[in-house]
């Protein structure tokens, strides 16, 4: 299974997610009974996030929980380690490009 991902500068690439990812974005997109392709959307579903929302939307959300934002980058590689620590099989959280053909 793969998804389409739009990087910076509006750069389009592919990426491989397993099956269980898939099953919860097609949850996510149904319960927010979802008009756009976009998965990350702006408050109100009025488009998809610039490119520095996503980092933004982390940010609004640390400063209400009273933790320090190291940017999106420390987040993205922290997120595996308490997955790891309770139990999370090692590689479930990789995500990688497509193969082509």
């Amino acid at each position: 299974m793969s998804i389409n991902v739009t990087e910076k500068a509006g750069k389009q690439r592919r990426l491989s997610i397993g099956h269980k990812a898939a099953q919860v974005i097609e949850r996510y997109l149904r319960k927010r009974q979802a008009q756009s392709e976009f998965v990350w959307l702006t408050t109100g579903n009025r488009g998809p996030f610039a490119t520095n929302g996503l980092r933004m939307a982390l940010e609004h959300r640390f400063q209400e929980a009273e933790v320090t934002f190291l940017g999106a980058h420390a987040f993205r590689r922290g997120c595996p380690l308490p997955f790891l620590a309770a139990g999370g099989q090692e590689g479930a959280t990789e995500v990688r490009p497509a193969r082509q053909g």
